[in-house]
């Protein structure tokens, strides 16, 4: 796992429980350091499916 990768992870669950407004883009957008731009153009860009998608929320919770 790269920082680089933790932070997709991170961003595409973030943005999947609290949703992709403009709002909710700023909040984050501060949380991990970048504009709202490059965190829609680099981070939270990724189209999943219902597989992939259970697996990112599931990213480091126990037993998974």
């Amino acid at each position: 796992m790269t920082a680089h990768l933790a932070k997709h992870s991170y961003c595409t669950n973030w943005i999947g429980q609290y949703g992709d407004g403009e709002r909710a883009m700023e909040k984050l957008s501060r949380q991990v350091g970048t504009s709202p731009a490059v965190l829609r153009d680099t981070y939270v860009h990724i189209v999943v499916d219902d597989d992939e998608w259970g697996q990112i929320q599931n990213f480091g919770a126990l037993g998974a």
